[in-house]
């Protein structure tokens, strides 16, 4: 082999050798949480009208921590716009999707009703767990089956079990604020100066579109991760229903 040959492949590996090992940032690998139900605005069965998943907790060691699974949502006022942010995001790159959806499309993370709020939602513990959300209470009902509930358990449930009730869903904007709209005070339609919101606070119906992400981060730079976003569905509320 001749000189220059020579050189030019010890050149080579140098540079393969730095690019893996000289601190260049690379991108940490966090699973997307495993859907369990999931539910369609147009769906009218108010019992099927809940959330569910699998959070898939991740490994932690010296150099990424896992922090735990975020939910973010969005509400609107008209369904095709909803429909079409839906679509928009699914033709994104698995690396593009979460914080397109949270600094292009305004998605918020869900808050509980008293206290802190975890960061993220459901932090981690090392093991997988079932998590069940429901945004809206069941008038028709008195049962506490069917209450505005985040319950997280070691099997999936289609209600709300009272034994595991992390919090109370509320909105971003205030923590008092509920999804059941027009309830009370503390359930007011949304206002088109609510960051949370797209539309028009005068609509007879609202939609509110959820999605699951699993987070962690880099221990040196404290970068965050994303998993690719797990769409729970989305859900139709209509104000008359709490009035």
């Amino acid at each position: 082999m001749k000189r220059t040959d020579c050189f030019r492949v010890f050149s080579l590996l140098t540079a393969s050798l730095c690019f893996f090992s000289c601190g260049l940032d690379t991108e940490d690998f966090v699973e997307t949480p495993e859907s369990v139900h999931t539910v369609n605005y147009t769906n009218a069965d108010p019992t099927q009208q809940y959330f569910s998943f699998v959070t898939t907790e991740h490994y932690s060691d010296s150099e990424f921590v896992f922090e735990g699974t975020e939910v973010y949502y969005k509400i609107y006022s008209n369904a095709s716009s909803m429909v079409r942010v839906e679509q928009n995001i699914d033709t994104l790159s698995e690396t593009q999707q979460a914080t397109s959806l949270i600094d292009s499309y305004g998605y918020k993370t869900l808050k509980l009703s008293s206290g802190d709020t975890p960061t993220p939602l459901i932090t981690a513990t090392g093991h997988n767990r079932h998590v069940y959300i429901r945004l809206t209470d069941l008038i028709s009902s008195s049962n506490s089956d069917y209450i505005a509930s985040i319950c997280v358990t070691s099997s999936a449930i289609s209600k709300c079990d009272t034994s595991a009730i992390l919090g109370y869903p509320r909105r971003f904007v205030n923590y008092r604020y509920g999804f059941n709209f027009t309830q009370n005070s503390d359930n007011p339609r949304p206002s088109s100066s609510d960051n949370d919101f797209s539309g028009s606070s005068s609509a007879s119906t609202y939609y509110v579109d959820v999605y699951a992400v699993a987070v962690g981060r880099n221990s040196s730079s404290s970068t965050r991760s994303y998993s690719k976003v797990l769409r729970l569905g989305s859900l139709s509320i209509n104000p008359s229903d709490f009035s």
